[in-house]
């Protein structure tokens, strides 16, 4: 596993649930928790989560609302490989 940046453009929109992004690993034993949204250097609720459903699959949780003067989230993903004992995390700009 890797740690990276990656921007993603999503309409503000969409519904909850709506599947921003998909993460992909060799690695088979990884757990995935979302533990910081920021926008504006400012920590907001949950308007993202990670898929119950389906591994590595981040999703919308509540719409998106520009006009609350939110144009670009930080979300900071954790990664865990139950395998080792040194977890690694990817954060991502969504905007």
């Amino acid at each position: 596993m890797t740690s990276s940046i990656t921007t993603k453009n999503i309409l503000e929109t969409v519904r909850p649930g709506h599947d921003v992004l998909k993460f992909t690993t060799n690695e088979a034993n990884v757990e995935y928790y979302v533990t910081s949204v920021q926008s504006n250097g400012v920590e907001q609720p949950a308007y993202f989560k990670m898929s119950a459903s389906s591994l590595g699959q981040l999703q919308t949780a509540m719409l998106l609302d520009r006009d609350a003067g939110f144009v670009k989230y930080n979300v900071e993903i954790y990664v865990r490989d139950k395998s080792s004992s040194l977890p690694r995390t990817a954060k991502i700009d969504v905007s």
